[in-house]
């Protein structure tokens, strides 16, 4: 009965100490990165089929950074972040905090502010070697606790986070330094400064607005003419799937874009019949709830 038992017990020995070495060599890449004082990438993005995209990033203790690619510039000097979206010329500024750094596109990296980025997570796996940009580099698999992985890229030869892969929606979406410079040199601290460009206009910055407090507005407000079997103009504003297949009119939600939006515009009057249309105007709070929900991307 031991001999049976033998394989089995040396491969499960073998597998735990395969998951320690990959525990292991993030914690080195983490440590090489809190060790340094600045970090400089000049990185490439690809998603989907979409064209890839060229960024650059500057990273300085003990807690400033910029991050820059052609849409969007995040920049934090330790008191106040900065968002400038490019592609309108707005910006947002508020307190600063280091979520920004924790997102999939640069979580690699966290570890130079953060000392356990992954502590959360529930698996830890060495995936296939390869070459990225004639970059040898080592994966490591890491289960977050939503069920969800980021692939995170080390190299090979350093031993350091070069970049990392994870959903983006129902894309993936992959992060890669093509150059990549540690020092022990802090960076001067105009480099986190921000000066809004000419002619941009400061925003507000988007809540995040749950489906659910938005159907509690149509359920109050809108159900009685629009729920199935009773709904006016095809559109069916009882469930998710009744408001994101829209009406007659076409469709009823633009995600990311509410100013495009026929029902934010039937809500807030700027298109005819307003809405409701047997009943009180929706208040300026509920107004704003359901545009923050299409632009926050309406989500389930």
């Amino acid at each position: 009965m031991k001999i049976v038992l033998l394989p089995t017990l040396l491969a499960a020995a073998a597998v735990g100490f395969y998951g320690q070495t990959t525990n292991t060599s993030l914690d080195r890449s983490g440590k090489t990165l809190r060790e340094a004082n600045s970090l400089t990438a000049s990185f490439i993005q690809i998603s989907g089929v979409s064209s890839p995209i060229n960024g650059t990033l500057a990273f300085s203790k003990p807690d400033r950074f910029r991050i820059e690619t052609p849409e969007h510039l995040t920049i934090s000097d330790g008191k106040t972040i900065w968002d400038l979206d490019k592609s309108n010329n707005t910006y947002t500024e508020d307190p600063a905090t280091l979520d920004r750094i924790l997102e999939n596109d640069t979580i690699s990296w966290a570890a130079f502010f953060a000392k356990e980025p992954f502590k959360d997570a529930k698996r830890i796996d060495a995936g296939v070697k390869r070459v990225i940009k004639t970059i040898p580099v080592q994966e490591l698999v890491i289960e977050r606790p939503t069920g969800k992985s980021v692939t995170v890229y080390l190299d090979a030869k350093t031993g350091v986070a070069r970049g990392s892969s994870a959903k983006k929606g129902d894309e993936d979406l992959t992060t890669f330094a093509t150059k990549f410079e540690l020092s022990p040199t802090t960076l001067p601290a105009d480099t986190f400064n921000f000066t809004p460009p000419a002619g941009s206009k400061k925003t507000e910055k988007l809540v995040d607005v749950p489906f659910s407090k938005v159907a509690a507005i149509f359920t109050t407000s809108c159900i009685s003419c629009h729920a199935q079997g009773n709904s006016k103009g095809g559109l069916d504003l009882s469930t998710y799937q009744g408001v994101m297949a829209g009406g007659r009119s076409g469709a009823a939600v633009i995600p990311g874009d509410a100013k495009n939006s026929l029902l934010l515009q039937l809500v807030n009057g700027t298109k005819q019949p307003a809405m409701p249309k047997r009943a009180a105007p929706l208040s300026a709070e509920q107004v704003k709830a359901i545009q923050n929900w299409i632009q926050s991307g309406a989500k389930q």
